[in-house]
């Protein structure tokens, strides 16, 4: 059996706010449908925006527009980029990651976004910038399973040496049916647990399998 060696995760959700829950904060409704109704079409304009079918002043226009908002494109713009600040905890985290393994990001950000933010963060010790690819310059039709086809490909990796991360539970179930094991990010210290799991992280500490409750030592 080939080893995993391969890490490849998901930008938005996990190191960083997803852009479509950065402009839901500026909801006003406490109508649980509308809220499920706006969430779900917010969620519609960020896919299209991660594939570059929309640029960013176009879906800045189109949010203001569906939530009423008062305010100008470059204003929200303003406001996204300021709530797209790496996670310090889970950057934290990736630097216990064993050095054997490669790391590969999906950007879902516009690359000029993901320029902004990768510049100014921890981003850029973590990730080299030719690990980073955004979704946009890939020239795929559809999120999923063709982003992750495309990352397995460009790492020069295969489903058998690959792990995947997101907190996305339908991109997680869509890789799990490629043949690539999915770890579902909630917070740092679940996936620091997970990720101990699967000792690709040393275990400072003995870990219980969740399941069979076997002992995970830090070989």
């Amino acid at each position: 059996m080939k080893k995993r060696d391969t890490l490849i995760f998901w930008l938005g959700g996990v190191f960083i706010p997803r852009v479509d829950e950065c402009v839901l904060r500026f909801l006003d409704t406490t109508d649980r449908l509308q809220y499920v109704f706006y969430r779900r079409e917010l969620r519609a304009l960020y896919r299209e925006l991660s594939l570059g079918k929309l640029s960013p002043r176009k879906f800045c226009d189109k949010c203001i527009t569906l939530l009423s908002l008062d305010m100008a494109p470059a204003r929200l713009e303003s406001e996204i980029l300021a709530a797209m600040v790496p996670d310090q905890n889970i950057c934290r985290l990736f630097r216990k990651i064993r050095p054997e393994y490669l790391l590969w990001m999906i950007c879902d950000l516009p690359e000029k976004w993901f320029m902004a933010v990768y510049e100014h963060s921890d981003l850029m010790n973590l990730f080299p910038w030719h690990h980073c690819l955004p979704i946009s310059s890939m020239g795929v039709f559809r999120i999923m399973p063709d982003v992750l086809n495309h990352m397995v490909s460009a790492a020069n990796s295969s489903v058998e040496r690959t792990v995947f991360i997101d907190s996305d539970s339908a991109n997680a179930v869509q890789a799990t049916r490629m043949g690539i094991p999915s770890l579902i990010y909630a917070y740092p210290g679940h996936l620091e647990h997970a990720l101990k799991l699967q000792k690709i992280i040393p275990p400072e500490n003995e870990v219980l399998h969740p399941t069979t409750s076997e002992r995970v030592i830090s070989p």
